[in-house]
C-alpha cells in the first residue's frame, strides 16, 4: 500500500516474542493469530472472520522491473468486524511484520468480492483510493480461507 496516508491509524506492534516453538509461516495459524490479537491489545478474536490476501504489485512495476516486481506484493490478513477492518501485515515467509492497520466499517464504500473459480478480488473504496486484495479461494498452510471466505461474504459484504 504505497498509498498509505494519515487516513489509516497504525500501530507500532509490541515486541511480545510469541514463543521459542514458533518458526516460518506462524502468521497463518489461528492459534498464533489469536495470541498476536491479544498481545497487540486488538479486539476479540473470531477465527471465522479473517482471511490472508495480498495487494499485487502495479502492471508498470512487473514491466519495468519484471521478476523484482514481487518485492512489492505486500501480504495482509485481512479481518472483518461489525466497526472496522484491520489489516495485519505478514511477511513473504508467513510471518507477522510491523504493521496493524484500523479502518472503520463507517468510512469504507464499495465493499465488493468478486469470486472467481482460484482466486478471489476483495474491493473496497477507502478516501477516494480503491484498494484490490486478491485473495486465494484455498490456502495449504490455512485451510480455514475457504470456510471463513464464506462467512465473511455472507456476515459483511452480503448480509
Amino acid at each position: 500500500m504505497a498509498s498509505q496516508s494519515s487516513y489509516f491509524v497504525h500501530y507500532n506492534i509490541k515486541n511480545q516474542p510469541l514463543g521459542e516453538e514458533f518458526t516460518m509461516n506462524e502468521g497463518l495459524k489461528l492459534d498464533n493469530i489469536a495470541k498476536f490479537f491479544v498481545g497487540n491489545g486488538l479486539p476479540h478474536f473470531d477465527r471465522s472472520s479473517i482471511l490472508w490476501g495480498y495487494i499485487d504489485a502495479k502492471l508498470w512495476q512487473y514491466t519495468l522491473f519484471s521478476g523484482f516486481a514481487v518485492f512489492d506484493i505486500k501480504n495482509f490478513l485481512i479481518y472483518f468486524s461489525s466497526e472496522e477492518i484491520i489489516l495485519i501485515g505478514i511477511t513473504t515467509l508467513g510471518d507477522f511484520s510491523q504493521t496493524i492497520i484500523k479502518i472503520p466499517m463507517n468510512d469504507i464504500t464499495h465493499l465488493n468480492l468478486k469470486t472467481g473459480l482460484i482466486q478471489s478480488k476483495l474491493k473496497f473504496t477507502f478516501n477516494n483510493e480503491n484498494y484490490i486484495f486478491k485473495i486465494p479461494n484455498f490456502v495449504v498452510v490455512a485451510k480455514w480461507q475457504k470456510a471463513n471466505l464464506v462467512t465473511i461474504t455472507t456476515t459483511y459484504i452480503n448480509p
